[in-house]
């Protein structure tokens, strides 16, 4: 068995197993949006009666609907298929389309960069994590992602001109453990470097070992 048919068995294993929770966290999310509607009509009719709790109800209905687009990109991502045969620059374009929203995405992928397999696609899974972000939290409009190679390392970095957040108090969720450990997984590194209102960079250093 090569190295890349390896690789697709271990994914396809992998899936088999988060086939039944995809479908489960499908109808939380069914769930979810009539709940957020419900929440939504009581704030507006609380507001209506002059309630000093509307405000409050507003917030749990924007909360919920936070929570209903997190869990519809995580759906998202779970449905994307292996990198495979795709270029890594035309599979993220692929990817772009599920939010159908406006974005410029721009590229510097040399085609002639020879990466790993696994190294692909960990970059790959590492790229749609970090877009979906900058999308969902960040409010980008302009992302791009560069690839370097050199003989001691691949490196991935991902920018976006979207709303920052303070890295001091901001409390990091499953994505970024997500994206840690597939690094980690290959003996590399995660940065991120973000500031309010000035955008955040992603910065991936997987060793050429």
């Amino acid at each position: 068995m090569s190295q890349k048919q390896g690789i697709k068995h271990e994914y396809d294993v992998f899936n088999e197993s988060i086939e039944h929770f995809r479908a489960n966290l499908h109808d939380y999310v069914n769930i979810l949006i009539p709940v957020r509607n419900i929440a939504e009509g009581l704030a507006y009719g609380l507001e209506k009666e002059g309630s000093p709790h509307a405000n409050k109800v507003y917030e749990i209905s924007k909360l919920l609907t936070e929570l209903a687009s997190s869990l519809g990109t995580l759906m998202i991502n779970m449905r994307m298929p292996l990198l495979g045969d795709q270029q890594l620059g035309e599979a993220l374009l692929e990817f772009l389309k599920f939010f159908g929203k406006e974005i410029a995405l721009s590229l510097d992928i040399n085609k002639a960069i020879s990466l790993s397999p696994k190294t692909s696609e960990a970059f790959f899974i590492i790229s749609r994590e970090g877009i979906a972000n900058a999308v969902r939290h960040g409010k980008a409009k302009n992302i791009s992602v560069k690839i370097d190679v050199s003989d001691s390392e691949s490196n991935l970095t991902i920018t976006d001109d979207g709303s920052g957040f303070d890295q001091e108090t901001t409390k990091f969720g499953s994505g970024l453990y997500y994206m840690s450990k597939i690094s980690d997984s290959l003996g590399g590194t995660l940065r991120i470097l973000s500031q309010l209102n000035k955008g955040t960079t992603l910065i991936v250093n997987i060793p050429a070992n």
